[in-house]
Formats: C-alpha cells, structure tokens, sequence
C-alpha cells in the first residue's frame, strides 16, 4: 500500500511538471525533435525551464515509473525505471546537440544553471562545449594577467 501512495505522489508531481513544461513553452513545444531552427523558435529559460532543462522528459520519465509504483509492481518500477532511463539517455544528448546548433552560447550559458532532471543522464556535448568555455576564459585571463 505504502507503494502505491509513492506512486500517486510521482504521478500526479511528474504530470503537473510535464503539463507547466507544455504550457511554458507555447507553440516552441513539439514532440518531435526539430532539425532545422524556425523562425519563432526561441530557447525558453522561464517558468519550470529556469530549474529543468527538459522538464517534460523529466515529468514523463517519473510518470511512467510512478505508474508502477501506483501498481505495486516491483519488477515493472525496476524495467520501467531502466527503459525510460535508456530511452532518455539516448534522446537528451541528441537533442542537446541540436539545441547547441541553434542557441550556441546562449544555451551553453543556460545548460550551466540547470539540470536536465533525469538523474544519471548526462550531455556529453554540453559538458565539452562547458569545458571548451571554461578554458577559453581562463586563457583570455591569463592573457590579459601578461
């Protein structure tokens, strides 16, 4: 029973996330990951996007292992939690590269403060473009310190 209530708990937070996600960014929101940039596509950073990256991966990821917990099903919270962390895992960096294509610094700037909100998933491009920015600034410094 204790499982269950963690479950409503993790549905109804994770649907709520998701739905604020949506809502946040209008008519820039697409299920489908975009491969050229349109024109009034624009990088949200307000709302539930000041804290979360992809805070509608995040919010479907907790609701589909969240619907298992509401089951009580042990097996399926393990193999739910492991395809939806596999399918995520390979999606965000995908996405984050485009996304690196289209906003450049400014999204380099953003990914630095938030967090994508899927916990393990990482952004290798993010993390190298952080890393080469990083760099660049400590040698501007110690060009400037000569």
């Amino acid at each position: 029973r204790g499982l269950a209530y963690v479950g409503i708990t993790l549905v109804v937070v994770a649907q709520f996330v998701r739905t604020s996600a949506m809502i946040t960014c209008g008519e820039s929101f697409n299920h489908l990951i975009q491969k050229s940039k349109k024109d009034n596509h624009v990088l949200i950073t307000t709302g539930i996007y000041k804290y979360l990256r992809h805070p509608s991966y995040a919010g479907f990821f907790y609701w589909s292992v969240g619907t298992q917990f509401l089951l009580s099903n042990y097996l399926h919270i393990v193999l739910f939690s492991a395809a939806s962390w596999w399918f995520f895992h390979i999606r965000i960096p995908y996405e984050e590269e485009t996304l690196l294509d289209f906003f450049g610094h400014e999204y380099v700037s953003y990914g630095s403060k938030t967090w994508i909100g899927i916990p393990f998933v990482r952004s290798p491009v993010l993390e190298y473009a952080l890393d080469q920015k990083e760099w660049v600034a400590k040698k501007n410094k110690a060009t400037k310190a000569e």
